[in-house]
């Protein structure tokens, strides 16, 4: 299985993970090394794209959950991404989109299926288009500013002292694009190139399995790099496979390191 896995590193995940969809991952231990508790909630947005990112703050660890840089021009003030998730070198852009519920509800499946497609090329083009905003930025030598969501548990005027400078290559970073569709379909789909795509459900799911910026954003590596099939509204299913392939791993390690006692 390791071949459609891609790398040989293995992801430590909670084995309760997915209860919903009743996966049971086997072999696995939670990955906490990051974790430092509950998040505030940050007020800077509002809908879905809050909750997506302070999902990711209280379930990963809010100190590498960044709410969206303002950029300010003369004509409007744009902003980059609904969310960053940042850790040293790693990062991703967060783009967050919903069907309203009482038009969601009375889509047909293919009705459905269209509205999440055409959320997640929107937002594929919403995250191009961030990274080269913070490019563009870092080229004038005015890098942008970041605030972390664990920051908006102290009082404004001193935010933005806890400010991240984007100074980092964010060009490979992945876009994360989390859908919320009140019927929340399942099909399989070939997301665009460098998007990673998740329902909100399955998203919440995902992080109270990893607990960990840091831990998600190997998966969403692990799993982009793979050949496994991304299929919407049931990311357990691809979940499951990367908790055997590392469970097989750990066993091959185990066994690859015994030394046999002479005369055997």
């Amino acid at each position: 299985m390791s071949e459609h896995l891609g790398g040989d590193g293995a992801l430590i995940v909670d084995e309760t993970g997915f209860l919903k969809k009743g996966c049971r991952s086997a072999g696995v231990q939670r990955r906490v090394e990051d974790r430092v508790g509950s998040a505030p909630s940050p007020q800077p947005s509002d809908g879905d794209e809050l909750t997506a990112t302070v999902i990711a703050a209280q379930l990963g660890v809010a100190d590498f959950v960044y709410t969206q840089p303002v950029v300010h021009e003369r004509s409007s003030n744009d902003e980059v991404g609904d969310g960053l998730l940042i850790v040293g070198e790693r990062g991703a852009v967060l783009e967050v989109k919903s069907r309203e519920p009482g038009v969601g509800l009375q889509d047909s499946q293919e009705k459905a299926e269209s509205s999440v497609r055409k959320f997640i090329n929107a937002a594929a083009r919403q995250g191009s288009g961030s990274k080269r905003t913070i490019q563009k930025h870092q080229g004038l030598g005015r890098p942008l500013q970041a605030i972390p969501v664990r920051a908006f548990e102290f009082p404004e005027e001193i935010r933005e002292t806890f400010a991240l400078e984007l100074s980092a290559d964010c060009d490979k970073w992945p876009t994360i694009v989390v859908v919320d569709h009140p019927q929340d379909p399942q099909f399989a789909i070939t997301p665009p190139p460098g998007v990673f795509c998740i329902s909100l459900n399955d998203w919440r799911e995902l992080l109270k399995c990893v607990r960990s910026v840091t831990g998600v954003l190997l998966y969403v590596e692990r799993v982009m790099g793979s050949t496994l099939t991304t299929v919407f509204g049931a990311e357990h299913l691809r979940f499951a496979k990367v908790c055997e392939a590392d469970r097989l791993s750990a066993r091959i390690t185990y066994v690859s390191t015994v030394v046999l006692p002479r005369g055997h």
